[in-house]
């Protein structure tokens, strides 16, 4: 049997954004797509080749960790999954693949899921430039060694032909609760570049728990620095907006939103069991109400970490009990929750 790795402890000790410190823009994702050009696609690779792919990147980056998945219980995966917020899905065969990762818990690599290798990485700030420079000394320097797949007109290929180019994606992790309970969301829409999308983290047109992805929309055609720009100040259009909107609100509006807060608030201080989407969709409205100065704050309530503590894999984690979230998880998600916010003090809800 495959012996176990152990994950850096940053991602059992602390929850991911806990560094985030803006309340409506706390973390921004940068992701860079590449592919050797030595070898096939990963979706063409035998497992012998998709090994080799796995040794010479793993060669070329001995500062990192690298994590075979095999090594990795399916709870570590999908732990790594929920901290990074990414859409593959983790339960797919591990031959060949692994994971790149470091003390910091803002970087992941990931080796022979649908490119060769994905390089990505968090940050709570909302200037781009660090961040950027980082994730791009690193591609530099494993390109040197490495060679990736490169077209002169086409840029850098990937296996989605959508996303050649830069294979850059930079997504702007935003919280507009009140933009999009008070339907000033669509206005805000009609002014959109036609070179950022946006996105929610459930289904499609579903913005779970508020938070609202703002993206470039391409990655050929474009340089990096425009990615970066455009994604840039439209997020900051986006968090102007709420700011001004949560600063202006009439009485109408207001009374609308405590409404909803206090039926969030009255959820999840009574539920028995619930659901991660009604549960994430009560907590942000309850984190608006507190950043409205209607819910008095506790110092142990923070949104953001309830957000990933609410969440089957860190939950688990949090609990020590794997076997307890797999069978009873809704019940343990509204336990967790009724001990938070039982320190939450709503009575402004009601004057």
């Amino acid at each position: 049997m495959e012996k176990r790795e152990k994950l850096p402890s940053i991602f059992t000790s602390k929850l991911p954004w806990s560094g985030a410190t803006h309340p409506i823009w706390p973390a921004t994702l940068f992701l860079l797509r590449r592919n050797l050009e030595s070898h096939l696609f990963p979706a063409k690779l035998t497992p012998k080749l998709a090994k080799e792919v796995l040794d010479l990147i793993k060669k070329s980056i001995p500062s990192l960790q690298t994590l075979p998945a095999e090594s990795l219980s399916p709870h570590q995966k999908e732990l790594l999954f929920e901290h990074f917020i990414l859409d593959e899905g983790f339960e797919k065969q591990d031959d060949g693949r692994a994971f790149v990762v470091d003390d910091s818990g803002l970087f992941l690599g990931v080796i022979n899921l649908e490119d060769h290798l994905h390089l990505h990485t968090f940050s709570f700030e909302q200037n781009f430039t660090l961040p950027w420079f980082t994730l791009s000394s690193l591609e530099k320097t494993l390109s040197k060694e490495l060679g990736f797949s490169y077209s002169p007109r086409f840029g850098y290929l990937t296996s989605d032909p959508a996303v050649c180019g830069t294979g850059l994606l930079v997504q702007a992790f935003l919280h507009l609760p009140a933009l999009l309970h008070l339907e000033k969301f669509p206005e805000m829409l009609e002014s959109l570049p036609e070179d950022i999308a946006i996105r929610g983290l459930g289904q499609q047109g579903e913005f779970l728990a508020d938070f609202v992805l703002v993206e470039n929309k391409f990655t050929l055609g474009v340089s990096e620095e425009y990615i970066l720009k455009s994604v840039q100040e439209s997020a900051e259009k986006f968090t102007a907006a709420e700011v001004t909107l949560r600063k202006n609100l009439d009485p109408s509006q207001a009374s609308l939103l405590k409404d909803k807060i206090g039926r969030s608030f009255g959820l999840l201080s009574n539920a028995c069991s619930i659901q991660a989407q009604e549960a994430l969709s009560s907590l942000s409205l309850i984190h608006l109400g507190k950043e409205l100065g209607w819910i008095k704050k506790a110092s142990s309530f923070n949104f953001f970490d309830l957000f990933f503590s609410s969440r089957r894999a860190h939950l688990a984690e949090l609990t020590k009990n794997e076997t307890l979230i797999k069978e009873h998880l809704p019940t343990a998600r509204a336990h967790h929750l009724r001990k938070e916010i039982s320190s939450l003090d709503p009575s402004k809800l009601f004057l």
